[in-house]
């Protein structure tokens, strides 16, 4: 069985720190609940083939977040050769990232503290860099859920294995980062309000009597 090991650190999806920017002023963090336990389901999750649809839940993400990203991370490169260690590359490489925004990498409300979506698998050209999913790699492939925030990294990261082909297995869940510290102190819920023009000058009249 193979490695299900999340050396993806809270830099996973820093490649979307422009998809943050693009939301900063309308409200990607909404509420105050925090997440407790969060887990990450994919259904199906193995004898899977390229091209086909299954439903990623994430559950007990809290209501911090009203929107999550859900990405997909190979463990070989273009070529079928294993990628080395235990999980996808901490900057990303191996996921697809903002060069897919609103195919393979998809932007997921939350609804009562859980976030839901069909999500479209690969096995291969995933990401900037082509990665594959191969079923004797050193580690499983990946379906990702985090939040955007900006690196250092996320508060919120969760994940789960999936494989390709008939009979194919996967390794236990690798454990979901959740990182209070790095939620925001504040929390809109919508466009930021334009501040209200300031208030003319109040000068002294001159004196008429010199």
């Amino acid at each position: 069985m193979r490695n299900s090991g999340l050396t993806v650190s809270r830099h996973l999806l820093g490649a979307l720190g422009v998809v943050t920017l693009a939301f900063a002023g309308i409200g990607v963090f909404a509420g105050t609940g925090q997440a407790q336990n969060p887990t990450l389901t994919v259904n199906p999750q193995t004898g899977l083939s390229d091209g086909q649809s299954v439903t990623v839940t994430g559950t007990d993400v809290g209501a911090v977040f009203s929107l999550l990203a859900v990405v997909e991370c190979g463990n070989a490169d273009s070529n079928g050769t294993p990628l080395p260690g235990t999980g996808p590359n901490p900057d990303g490489s191996d996921c697809y990232g903002v060069e897919s925004l609103g195919t393979q990498t998809l932007l997921v409300p939350v609804v009562s503290g859980t976030a839901t979506t069909p999500y479209t698998v690969h096995d291969q050209g995933i990401g900037a860099n082509n990665r594959r999913c191969i079923d004797n790699g050193n580690f499983d492939c990946l379906i990702v859920m985090a939040d955007l925030g900006p690196p250092p990294g996320q508060a919120l990261l969760i994940a789960a294995p999936i494989c390709f082909g008939e009979g194919c297995t996967v390794g236990a869940p690798p454990p979901g980062t959740f990182n209070p510290g790095l939620l925001p102190t504040t929390t809109p819920t919508g466009p930021e309000e334009e501040a209200p023009p300031p208030a003319p000058a109040v000068t002294a009249r001159p004196s008429l009597t010199g």
